[in-house]
């Protein structure tokens, strides 16, 4: 059994790391949807993997989902709080969230400001 454990564990190591190298490949290549579900594998092989959480949060931020990237890269941190990587990563997608923001207030005014237009148009 001593040793089917150790080819079980050996297996699982050799699997997570065809998870992360194949995320990698996919993050360079700018395939960020199979990046994100090569590292959901990692994940699901070793849900605190710090580099499968760390490059999910690129192919997160690529994908234009700030905030899931955030949470990728906040858990990154809180398994180890010197990376310093992850720390800059977690900047960037609050800066990103705050355009977003804006975006959305400044599209919300323009749209209100157009129907309150228009019901003076037709008040008058």
């Amino acid at each position: 059994a001593g040793f089917e454990n150790e080819l079980e564990e050996e297996r699982k190591a050799l699997e997570l790391a065809g998870h992360l190298n194949a995320a990698m490949c996919h993050l360079k290549l700018n395939n960020h949807l199979d990046a994100k579900n090569a590292c959901d594998s990692a994940l699901g092989i070793d849900p605190d993997n710090q580099k499968a959480l760390f490059r999910r949060g690129q192919a997160y931020l690529s994908l234009s989902e700030p905030e899931l990237a955030k949470a990728d890269f906040e858990k990154v941190a809180a398994l180890d709080s010197t990376n310093k990587a992850a720390s800059a990563q977690i900047l960037i997608c609050n800066q990103k969230l705050k355009e977003i923001r804006s975006k959305e207030k400044q599209m919300y005014a323009n749209m209100f400001e157009k129907f309150a237009q228009k019901d003076r148009e037709v008040s008058v």
